[in-house]
């Protein structure tokens, strides 16, 4: 049976299962693509985020909704970001992840004196998803540190995978080819970002005026207290206050492999590319695809939160941690 030969209904939930996910390692947080086979064995090829499809596992059901006819491209049925909802089933529901999670509201700016209402301004909160929205991040944390010698970005070079620090897209010295945005300073593989835009913005105003970080739970936390005038170390506090599956398992490579090779194979690349925070990308990246499938907790941390300098004092800052919060929901 040819694929031009079956009827896809439209704007109807139809049960599939994910038989493939691809994430290029180049550009991963925005370009993703996911494989599903819907139960008349038709496949059909999602276009996505890659921080959202990198959640996906290969055998597990979905549910989808098509909102227009699959585009055929030399044989394969693909729907593109606006034709599509997603579904997957998790905690005995299923849960939208696609499209992106997105909240319109109303932020006042209010007289400091008589607490009158000057004007409003509105904000569109929602996930990042392309590869100008990280851009525009990286934008907001050379605000936010104001130093050349900070570097708030690394970038690869799409042809030889070379690594690059930076805080501009710069260009690899070899094949003179832009380098693409691969991670920005403090960022997991595992992170998701909250943008705050201005939704009737002038000219002369930036597009994206605040982002929040939210990350998988840190793996451990510890605390100094004094005992008998003696400064102690008590370990794993947030066990004893806070159910295990809250934080377990977390996004936390050491736990996939033995930390004396990882350590050695930090030595190497550090040596290598004669930069920690490049080390830190790779080795991260070597192992981050098994870390993510092992990841599952019930609580998410909100890790930065970054407002421009010319849209502070506003409540920006609240704004954007109760959008975060809403996201987490």
């Amino acid at each position: 049976m040819s694929r031009e030969s079956v009827s896809i209904p439209l704007d109807t939930y139809i049960e599939a299962s994910v038989t493939s996910v691809d994430v290029p390692r180049v550009g991963y947080r925005w370009r993703g693509t996911v494989e599903v086979k819907l139960s008349n064995r038709v496949t059909i090829y999602l276009m996505m985020s890659g921080s959202i499809a990198q959640w996906l596992i290969p055998g597990e059901k979905v549910r989808l909704k098509l909102l227009s006819e699959p585009r055929n491209v030399k044989g394969d049925l693909i729907a593109l970001p606006g034709e599509y909802e997603l579904y997957r089933w998790w905690d005995n529901e299923w849960f939208p992840i696609w499209p992106p999670w997105r909240r319109e509201t109303r932020l006042p700016r209010r007289d400091p004196i008589t607490g009158r209402t000057i004007y409003e301004y509105t904000i569109i909160a929602r996930e990042a998803v392309t590869e100008q929205d990280y851009m525009e991040i990286v934008g907001l944390e050379q605000y936010h540190y104001a130093s050349k010698e900070e570097i708030v970005a690394v970038w690869r070079c799409p042809i030889c995978g070379r690594f690059i620090e930076s805080n501009i897209q710069p260009s690899c010295p070899e094949h003179e080819v832009p380098a693409r945005l691969h991670e920005i300073r403090g960022s997991l593989p595992s992170s998701r970002f909250l943008v705050l835009e201005l939704g009737d913005r002038q000219p002369f105003e930036p597009k994206v005026v605040a982002y929040v970080r939210v990350d998988t739970p840190i793996p451990l936390m510890s605390r100094k207290i004094v005992e008998k005038e003696r400064v102690v170390i008590e370990r794993g506090i947030r066990e004893k206050v806070f159910p295990k599956d809250w934080f377990h398992p977390t996004f936390w490579p050491l736990v996939y492999s033995r930390r004396m090779e990882i350590l050695r194979r930090y030595r190497e690349l550090s040596k290598m590319y004669r930069s920690r925070k490049i080390a830190r990308t790779i080795l991260g990246e070597e192992v981050s695809e098994e870390a993510i499938r092992n990841a599952n907790t019930a609580a998410a941390r909100i890790a930065r939160v970054v407002v421009h300098p010319d849209y502070r004092g506003d409540g920006r800052g609240a704004l954007a941690v109760k959008m975060a919060l809403e996201l987490s929901k």
